[in-house]
């Protein structure tokens, strides 16, 4: 009686483990197939810049860029990192990668998954470290309001060279930062070292690509 007593609680244990086990195996496949959609749209873009594609997954890439995503959440831990999508080439002669960062953000127990776009180019030379960040406050300026209070109402800027950040900071960066806000890709830029890299929220598509490439040649210009 003790043993069947005993193999009955294990019951429903087994069914939770194999419902848990079925459902991983579900949404693996649910974000292979979205992923698999989303490499047919990026595709034909990448091959018409000459660039070359990698679904993935690549659990190694992440590495080569610490610290993203940048969520400005010292108290948020991030695990799961994980590229797909891995676009790769040359802009101006320089190295360049994007591709799609999916990953689990923690606060305190609670987890939730995240999807960021990255654009990362590399540079022969280092530069200035510079930062652009939202600053995650509510914004109520209008357009009205001229182009630079605007922006530094939204983003925070941390530099160590102000010559570096007048180069930098054109009339056009504040612009496309401002237009991917209120698109609610939450955008970030670090120019550190060799490298300048981008990123927000949400998928890797072939228009999103496209302006986050000519950004970063717009800020690479400008060096």
């Amino acid at each position: 009686m003790l043993l069947l007593s005993m193999l009955s609680g294990l019951v429903p244990i087994a069914a939770l483990v194999v419902g848990v086990v079925l459902l991983r195996r579900w949404g693996r496949r649910r974000l292979l197939q979205r992923v698999t959609q989303r490499a047919g749209q990026l595709a034909p873009w990448a091959r018409s810049r000459g660039f070359t594609l990698e679904r993935g997954p690549r659990p190694d890439i992440p590495r080569w860029f610490p610290g993203v995503p940048y969520l400005g959440d010292p108290l948020a831990a991030v695990s799961n990192r994980v590229a797909w999508l891995l676009v790769s080439g040359r802009v101006h002669g320089q190295p360049v990668h994007l591709f799609e960062l999916r990953c689990r953000i923690w606060h305190g127990t609670k987890a939730r998954p995240y999807v960021h776009a990255v654009a990362a180019l590399t540079l022969t030379r280092a530069i200035p470290t510079l930062v652009i960040k939202p600053r995650w406050l509510p914004n109520v300026l209008g357009p009205e309001t001229p182009l630079p209070q605007r922006f530094f109402a939204a983003f925070e800027v941390q530099v160590t060279d102000p010559a570096f950040r007048a180069r930098v900071l054109t009339p056009g960066l504040m612009n496309w930062f401002l237009t991917a806000l209120h698109a609610g890709q939450e955008p970030w830029l670090r120019c550190e070292s060799t490298r300048l890299l981008c990123c927000g929220l949400g998928t890797l598509r072939p228009d999103r690509a496209e302006t986050m490439l000519a950004m970063l040649r717009g800020v690479h210009r400008s060096l």
